[in-house]
């Protein structure tokens, strides 16, 4: 069996030109980032049908009292067959391209969940890696942010068969 999904931790100091590109595409600060992950799918693992947002207001991740607003994934590599996105609410399966960003809006800034923006990660049938940046309707708590790196290989909702 293939090892569960892994991701890595970015810190926004090891990227900061790609940190004032997402700011000025999802006009945001980057006070309201998660910290940006680095993810990679091996063969057969997939990501089960999820929302990126939760139904009102939540706390975690740095933020409280608070709900993601913005996801942003860029593919970092094309993958020939397997691995898309699937919006199954929306009828859209996007197929991973290097370089391809998806953008989409699971919540509202009034923190209510947009169910049409479920989507799950189709099983791989070739290593996928992703960046993902979650986006928060307000700003991190200032005493949270530690600025350190992590990397860590843990399962993401992954089923591995």
């Amino acid at each position: 069996l293939p090892p569960p999904s892994s991701h890595c931790i970015l810190t926004q100091r090891e990227v900061p030109t790609l940190v004032t590109r997402i700011e000025a595409l999802c006009n945001v600060s980057r006070r309201q980032f998660e910290r940006l992950k680095i993810i990679r799918y091996t063969r057969g693992e997939y990501f089960k049908p999820h929302w990126d947002a939760y139904e009102g207001r939540r706390s975690g991740s740095g933020f409280s009292n608070s709900n993601r607003i913005i996801t942003l994934f860029c593919y970092l590599n094309t993958v020939a067959e397997g691995g898309e996105t699937n919006f199954s609410r929306l009828g859209l399966v996007i197929r991973p391209q290097q370089g391809h960003a998806v953008v989409h809006f699971p919540g509202t800034v009034e923190c209510t969940r947009d169910d049409r923006c479920e989507h799950e990660g189709c099983t791989a049938v070739a290593d996928k890696w992703l960046l993902n940046c979650q986006v928060w309707a307000d700003a991190k708590d200032e005493h949270v942010e530690s600025g350190m790196r992590e990397c860590d290989s843990i399962a993401l909702n992954s089923i591995v068969i």
